[in-house]
Formats: C-alpha cells, sequence, structure tokens
C-alpha cells in the first residue's frame, strides 16, 4: 500500500549560504557557485555543527559529542584536527588569514562568516477529500487562468526591470530636500556601499563619472543630479541609473529610490517608503536596495550570499558616513592630510568603523607613515566582520601588504577578489602594485591596463603601468604615456619623474632640463628632490647628492612623514657607505634609526654597519628586523638574506654558502624595491671570497638592466665590479678598459671621492704593470735568456766574481705579483 504524502512526510531542512557556498543538510551536499564541493561526512557534520552555531565559539567538547560519541573510539585530537583542515582545504579557507573557520586557541573553533539560512518550502497541505467534480473543474479553470495572467504580467515586468549581469550602474546623486546637511552624501554612499556587494551588477567609479562629466563640458565635482546623471549614463553605455530623493523634516521622512534605464530613461524599479525616526533611514533603504537588486534580475542565491545590511556592515551613523564620503572625496584628490583628519572625524562617531579605518590607514600609508597605518590597517583587520564582501577583500589585502608585509599573500587576496568581482579596478590595480614591487612587471602591466580600462581618471593604474613599461625596457611606451598625460592636463610629479629617469637612461639633456625647469617651478617636490639626489650620486657627486637627500627628509619632517624621511636618511647612508664614505654613513644611520624602523630602514642601516665591521650591531638590526617583521617578504626576501650574507663573508665563508644565503632574494631582486640590490650584494660577495667568475655574472645582469633603476648608483658600482673581476682573472686590457669607462661616468665626481680615489689606484697598478712588463715573453725566449745568465754566470765565476743581485726582469715579476696579491687581500 502507498504512503500518503501529506503531514506523515518528513520535513524539509533549512539550507546555509555563507559566500560562494550552500551547505544543504538534506541532501548532504556542499556546493560553491552551483558546482557540487566534494565533502567526506565527518567533516561535513563538523562543517553543519558550526554553520548552525555561526559567531558562536563551539566547543572542543561539543564538537566532541556530537561527531564521535563516547562509544565511539578513536584519536579525538588527530580525527579533530583532520577534520577541520579537510573543511578548510573545501572552503580554501586558511587558517593564518580565515574567511570561515576561525581557530580559538585550547576553546574550540567558531564559524566567522555572515550566514544566511533559507527557509524549507512546506509540504503540501491535506486536501479536502470530498468535492463536487464539476464545481471543482470550473474553479480550477478560472483560478488557473487567474494565476497565468498574473504570473505572465509579473514576468513581463521583470523581464522589463532585469540587466544583465555585470552591466554598469551609474549612481547619481540623492537629492536632499529635508534642510538637515546629515544626508548630504552620506545617503548616495550607502546605496553604493550596499551595491557594490552584489557580484551581479558593476557600479561606474567616482573617477569615470568625473572624466564623463569633462568630457561633456561640465566640472568633475558638478551634482550629478537626475537629468545630468542620465546624460552621463547614456554616454557611458550605461544598462541603469539609481537615483534616490528624502523629503520631510523633523522625525518623520519620506523616502524614495528609482532605477532607469539609461538608453531611454524609463522607470526600471521604483520604491518608495516612509520612516519615523533618523536611526529607521539606513536600514529601510537597505532594504529597499535588496529590492531593487532582485528586481534587476539578481539570483536569490546571490542576494543571500552578498547582502550585509549597511547599518550592521559598515555603520548605523549617518553622520559616521557623512564623514566618510567627506574624507573619501578628498582622497580623490590626492588631499591626503585634510582626509586624515576627516576620517579621524568618522572613527570617533561610530569606533567600530571598519572600512573607515582602512581608509585613514591607506592615507598614512601614502603619506609615508607606515607606522601609523600599521595601527590603523590592524584595527580595521580586527573588525572586518562588520564590513561587507568587498570591504573585507579590501582591508584583507591591505593588512597583509602593510602590517604583516605578505605581498605574495595581499597578491592571492586580490585574486580571490577578481574571482567574486571581476570588474573591480582596484582588486587589479592592488595586483599590478605588487607585481611592480616584485619585479612581475608584465604582469604590472597586464592588470594596470585593465585597472586604467575599469577606472579611468585615477593616476594609481597610470604609475603602475608606467613602472611596469620602465621596468620592460619600453620605454618608447612609457615616454609616449607620459607625453600623452601631459598633453590632455594631467601635471603629476610621478610623469615627471618618470620622465626624468627615462631622459637620463637615454642621455637626453634637452629632455632632462626640461623636466629641471619643471621641478624649480615645484621647489618642494620631494620626489624631483630625491631623483636629483639619485643622478648626483650615480655620476660621483657625493657631497650634493647627501644635501638633496637630506633636504628631502627635512621637508618630509615638516610634512608629520617621518618614515619616508627615516628611508630618504637610510638610502643616503648605504650610498656613502658603498663610496667609502663612512663617517658620514654612520651619522645618516643614526639618525634614519630614530625616525623609522621599517624593514627598508633596518636593511639598509644593517648594511651600512656589515661593510664598517660593526658585524654586531648588523647582527642586532637583523635580530631587530626578524622580530618586529617576522613574515614580510621584504624582510625574508631581501634585506635578511643581504644582512646575513655579509655577516657570513666577514667571518670567512665560500662561494657556495654565499650562493645559498642569497638564494631568497632571487624571485624579488628585480623589484622595484630592491632595486637590484641583492645582486649587487652577491657580486661584492663573490669577489670578497676569491670568486671573480661568478662575481661578474651578477655585476653584468646590473649593467644590462639599468632601465629598472635609471638613476641607481649600482649602475657605475658594477663597471668598477667589472674591472676588479677582469683583474683578479688577469685579463688586464678588459680591466683597464673598464676602469676607463667608470671614469668617463664620474667625470665630474668629487675629487675626493674615496672610492674614485681608490680606482685610480688600481687603475694606475695596471698601468704601471704593464710599463714594467709590455709583453709576456714565449718559451723560446725564456730558454735563451736562461742559457744567456748560464754563461755570464759561468764567466764571472770563472774571473772569480760573483754578482750578488737578481736579474731585474725576476724583481718586476716578484713585485707585480705581490702587488696583485695585496689588492686582492684588499676584497
Amino acid at each position: 500500500m502507498k504512503a500518503s504524502a501529506t503531514d506523515n512526510s518528513p520535513a524539509p531542512e533549512a539550507s546555509y549560504s555563507f559566500g560562494l557556498y550552500v551547505l544543504d543538510p538534506g541532501d548532504g551536499t556542499l556546493t560553491r557557485d552551483s558546482v557540487r564541493v566534494r565533502v567526506q561526512e565527518q567533516p561535513f557534520q563538523l562543517l553543519l555543527l558550526l554553520v548552525e552555531r555561526a559567531g558562536q565559539i563551539v566547543s572542543r567538547e561539543e564538537i566532541r559529542n556530537r561527531l564521535w560519541p563516547q562509544n565511539t573510539f578513536v584519536e579525538f585530537d588527530k580525527s579533530l584536527g583532520v577534520a577541520v583542515l579537510k573543511v578548510r582545504e573545501a572552503l580554501g579557507d586558511d587558517a593564518s588569514n580565515p574567511r570561515f573557520i576561525e581557530t580559538i586557541p585550547r576553546r574550540g573553533y567558531r564559524f566567522i562568516a555572515p550566514v544566511q539560512i533559507e527557509s524549507p518550502i512546506p509540504a503540501n497541505p491535506a486536501r479536502p477529500s470530498i468535492w463536487n467534480k464539476k464545481r471543482l473543474v470550473w474553479i480550477a479553470l478560472i483560478g488557473s487562468l487567474l494565476a497565468i495572467s498574473a504570473v505572465a504580467g509579473a514576468w513581463i515586468v521583470r523581464l522589463r526591470s532585469r540587466i544583465p549581469e555585470h552591466a554598469a550602474i551609474v549612481i547619481g546623486d540623492f537629492a536632499n530636500e529635508t534642510g538637515d546637511a546629515v544626508f548630504d552624501g552620506s545617503l548616495r554612499r550607502a546605496v553604493m556601499i550596499h551595491l557594490a556587494q552584489s557580484p551581479y551588477v558593476t557600479i561606474v567609479p567616482e573617477q569615470k563619472l568625473g572624466l564623463t562629466l569633462q568630457n561633456i563640458g561640465r566640472s568633475p565635482e558638478e551634482a550629478l543630479t537626475p537629468a545630468l546623471a542620465l546624460q552621463v549614463c547614456q554616454r557611458l553605455k550605461s544598462a541603469a541609473l539609481v537615483t534616490g530623493l528624502i523629503r520631510g523634516a523633523t522625525q518623520h521622512y519620506l523616502v524614495s529610490l528609482e532605477a532607469q534605464n539609461c538608453a531611454d530613461g524609463t522607470s526600471l524599479v521604483h520604491e518608495s517608503f516612509a520612516v519615523d525616526g533618523k536611526p529607521e533611514v539606513l536600514p529601510r533603504l537597505s532594504a529597499a536596495v535588496d529590492d531593487l537588486r532582485k528586481r534587476l534580475g539578481e539570483s536569490r542565491q546571490s542576494l543571500n550570499s552578498f547582502d550585509v545590511a549597511i547599518e550592521q556592515a559598515t555603520t548605523s551613523s549617518l553622520e559616521a558616513l557623512r564623514a566618510y564620503q567627506l574624507g573619501l572625496d578628498l582622497r580623490s584628490h590626492s588631499k591626503n592630510v585634510e582626509a586624515r583628519d576627516v576620517l579621524k572625524t568618522a572613527i570617533a562617531l561610530d569606533p567600530d568603523f571598519a572600512i573607515a579605518y582602512a581608509q585613514l590607514g591607506s592615507t598614512y600609508s601614502n603619506l609615508g607613515e607606515p607606522s601609523y597605518a600599521k595601527q590603523y590597517f590592524e584595527k580595521a583587520f580586527a573588525l572586518r566582520a562588520r564590513a561587507t564582501e568587498p570591504e573585507r577583500l579590501y582591508i584583507t589585502g591591505r593588512y597583509f601588504d602593510i602590517v604583516t608585509g605578505e605581498r605574495e599573500k595581499g597578491s592571492e587576496n586580490s585574486k580571490l577578489w577578481l574571482e567574486i568581482y571581476p570588474n573591480d579596478w582596484k582588486a587589479y590595480n592592488a595586483l599590478a602594485n605588487n607585481a611592480v614591487l616584485l619585479g612581475r612587471y608584465q604582469t604590472a602591466v597586464d592588470n594596470a591596463r585593465k585597472a586604467m580600462e575599469l577606472g579611468p581618471g585615477q593616476d594609481f593604474g597610470v604609475s603602475n603601468l608606467l613602472m611596469g613599461l620602465m621596468g620592460l625596457n619600453r620605454m618608447d611606451e612609457a615616454k609616449a604615456l607620459c607625453e600623452k598625460l601631459l598633453s590632455t592636463g594631467h601635471d603629476n610629479s610621478f610623469i615627471h619623474l618618470d620622465l626624468f629617469g627615462i631622459a637620463y637612461f637615454e642621455n637626453d639633456q634637452p629632455a632632462l632640463e626640461r623636466q629641471r625647469d619643471w621641478a624649480k617651478k615645484h621647489p618642494n617636490d620631494v620626489g624631483m628632490i630625491f631623483a636629483e639626489g639619485s643622478a648626483a650620486a650615480s655620476e660621483g657627486r657625493l657631497e650634493t647628492a647627501t644635501k638633496q637627500f637630506d633636504q628631502v627628509a627635512e621637508l618630509d619632517i615638516a610634512n608629520g612623514d617621518s618614515e619616508a624621511a627615516a628611508i630618504a636618511l637610510a638610502v643616503s647612508a648605504e650610498i656613502n657607505s658603498e663610496m667609502g664614505r663612512a663617517s658620514i654613513a654612520g651619522k645618516e644611520s643614526e639618525r634614519a634609526l630614530k625616525l623609522g624602523r621599517n624593514e627598508m630602514v633596518y636593511g639598509l642601516t644593517g648594511l651600512v654597519a656589515s661593510r664598517d665591521n660593526e658585524v654586531q650591531r648588523a647582527q642586532l638590526l637583523l635580530n631587530q628586523m626578524d622580530h618586529e617583521h617576522p613574515l614580510a617578504t621584504f624582510n625574508l626576501g631581501i634585506y635578511s638574506p643581504i644582512l646575513r650574507t655579509m655577516v657570513a663573508v666577514s667571518r670567512g665563508t665560500s662561494p657556495e654558502e654565499v650562493t645559498h644565503l642569497m638564494e631568497p632574494a632571487l624571485p624579488y631582486e628585480f623589484g622595484s624595491l630592491a632595486d637590484m640590490l641583492p645582486i649587487y650584494v652577491r657580486g661584492t660577495a663573490y669577489l670578497a671570497v676569491n670568486a671573480p667568475a661568478q662575481a661578474q655574472v651578477e655585476f653584468q645582469k646590473i649593467i644590462l638592466n639599468r632601465n629598472i633603476d635609471p638613476l641607481t648608483t649600482l649602475y657605475p658600482l658594477s663597471v668598477l665590479g667589472m674591472a676588479r673581476c677582469y683583474r683578479m682573472m688577469g685579463k688586464m686590457v678588459e680591466s683597464e678598459n673598464a676602469y676607463r669607462q667608470l671614469f668617463t661616468l664620474w667625470k665630474n665626481a668629487d675629487n675626493s671621492l674615496p672610492l674614485l680615489l681608490k680606482a685610480r689606484d688600481e687603475f694606475e697598478g695596471i698601468r704601471k704593470s704593464k710599463r714594467r712588463d709590455p709583453g709576456k715573453p714565449t718559451t723560446a725566449d725564456e730558454g735563451a735568456r736562461g742559457l744567456h745568465r748560464f754563461f755570464a754566470w759561468w764567466f764571472w765565476l770563472q774571473l772569480g766574481v760573483c754578482p750578488l743581485r737578481i736579474h731585474k726582469s725576476n724583481l718586476d715579476e716578484v713585485t707585480r705579483t705581490r702587488g696583485l696579491l695585496r689588492d686582492r687581500q684588499a676584497y
């Protein structure tokens, strides 16, 4: 007998969605973006338990009782560890930076991602047992027709309101007719934040809107009224325009939200609602945006996965949101000092405003203050649960880049960002920026171009593209891009810096003078002053260079940028150290360490100490760097290998050990931050351990890749390194030519420069040896001379005279060899 499908059927279970994942306990499946993810039974049950208790700590004892009852005999700790590992593998989660499962040491685990519960569809209720068949047929027919008509009408309306996936949306201004300034800009920002969660739509960036306004002859600051916003939307060929309005007074407001078709201006969606009191405005606005997303065509699964209410995720304070909007406006115009104070106001109004902390951290980072930046990024990271998904991805990326310094993890975070939001220019720019720093210039170019395409009008992508092109030695392309930017009204410092570098690389004196003329009109531009200092150092004019580096530091200090000042002084110290000005290098190092303690300052001042035979001090600075920046890519991949190698050389080592110690630097040594310094240190270390052939390879790398930093002092220093390699290998002609090349490069160098004086002595040593021994005799010549000496000796013996002197040619040979040995000992 068949069972009746009525109340006796088991009730369906609710399913849980988080991120791109849906966990369905009813059929025991985990899916990611509708694709099933294989999970074994025990890990599945563990995940279900954690998701059911999302946000709470689930103790180890609770897990044992649920998954391994008392009559189950297993090694609990090991089994639990394996189950947690399997769950993390299924979710692509990272224990060191969890997005889903957080380990609570000695207590248990907690599921930290937002979870949406999807209610099951209730079972069909029992039907009446007796009906008049004819009446039932008519009622069913009429009901069906009405239902079909209603569904068809709703479906037509829905189809008309739908837009394509990833379609562009312009967010216009939110008109404020209340007279209360707190609504100025804050409601538009709230709509932008809430819509930005959606992977279904793409919000047109502010920079692109400003650029379009300029193209139609309007000010980029002009308010996007509905009529003007529609014109911009049509110009951009976007799919929809979203605008809003709030009116009313005291505590009673009427809010409306509308989406229009950009092509013809017809209404796609219109929402309006009344609100009693300011505290209710943001929650009701969030609900209206949710309905807007659904009616524009976003799926229920996407809505459940990426839908955190604005007042829960970002801030519930309209005042804080307005201050945040003002801070973003100031940052977009590179007014970081002013933005800093306004963003501090935002977090004072709402101490849990995660993304405001992150933006404040970015402001300090752009001002060259990484220590302060770290403080605010750490706070943002701790509060990341109170952020939307795109905000959380931004915070996580900045945390890795600035706080821990794990640039590789930062890049992986950006890749995840693009998986969810493939049209977000900020993720592409983050990838490009890290690629420049790490020396992956083609990756930088590809991602910077994409960032510029999706976010035109912003400078970040352009700057990274120029760095990438120069790193690939595509100078003509970089120069053309700079000239195009200048011709369209851009007059940013980084453009002139890059043109200065290209002109210096190509020895284009008229072009150099044009950039110097620009610098005269901007006497406090620290970038150009630093560039002039670098160029002077590269030419051996260390007295001028040191003054310019000091000037940069003074300007940075005056601007409140002590970390930037510390870096300028550390660079000055390292260059002076290499040029033999040990006393000045020591003073610059001390000043740098008083102002900043980042990886670069520790690394460069440690290098100065090691060159001055202060091995203990170098080791101390290395230990401090390891303690304060234990995970930083630039510590582990650049400065730590450099200092360990220098310490080893000072204590005596081998070429094999040098190779081993410098190996971690190989992936990063061509990056813009490393600036080929690891290559140079490896070369000088090989020279110090009498491996000139290996040193020659390293110096040649720098000479062939000068395009990475056209102003680097390592170029002339590598020419000197080649001269010394040739001399140690006995290739005196090649050595002499390399010394002559150095003297040409340093034709305007300071006459008292210690390294130049030493190079001249070495060069004169080669010339003297050539004059004393103009040509190496053949074997026959040596035999004839030997026979001649024998007969002369025999002749003098017959006369009873013994000449007590050494033949001059032998004396010259002994002197030349000892001189060469003395030179070798100098390394």
